[in-house]
């Protein structure tokens, strides 16, 4: 690529940790609309990190918006898998 650093692969590490961990969480949940949401959020950003680099920041910037995307979309989604843990209780003691 003719660069002189390696930021370049952060613009593809960042979106492909995300569908993995966002694939851990599409296993995870039981309910289909959960599991719509979580594609949805996926394909928003890779939608939107898409813009980002191609609008916005040289691919051998450092570009710290699709790690703060990144990071509020997986909030979420754990914030809503303990959400549905919590409402799923099989046993009380």
């Amino acid at each position: 690529m003719g660069t002189k650093n390696n930021i370049w692969l952060d613009h593809l590490y960042t979106p492909i940790e995300f569908m993995m961990l966002a694939a851990v969480y599409l296993v995870s949940f039981q309910k289909s609309l959960y599991k719509y949401t979580v594609v949805g959020v996926v394909i928003l950003f890779i939608i939107l990190n898409f813009i980002i680099v191609m609008m916005g920041v040289d691919i051998t910037k450092m570009n710290s918006m699709p790690r703060i995307l990144e990071s509020i979309f997986l909030i979420s989604m754990a914030i809503l898998y303990f959400y549905q843990t919590l409402h799923n209780f099989n046993y009380t003691y």
